[in-house]
């Protein structure tokens, strides 16, 4: 049972019409990136989807292109 002073944070959530305006993709193109287990997707409702930003940033991140040459960083 929670404290009744216990704070809770909550993560925002993306809708797929909102992440598609964000990134300025099309929600075909989004939708192939959750088929192919690229980024995750977590199902509310019969018909509601909506993307953690938590994931959406690591999604990101791991798609950065690095200039040639350039050596990783520790950790990427």
């Amino acid at each position: 049972m929670r404290e009744a002073n216990e704070i809770r944070t909550v993560e925002p959530l993306y809708s797929t019409a909102t992440l598609c305006d964000l990134m300025g993709i099309d929600r075909s193109t989004l939708r192939g990136w959750v088929r192919e287990g690229l980024l995750p997707a977590y199902r509310l409702g019969e018909r509601t989807v909506r993307f953690r930003q938590q994931d959406v940033e690591r999604f990101i991140a791991s798609r950065r292109i690095r200039p040639e040459g350039a050596v990783a960083a520790r950790g990427s």
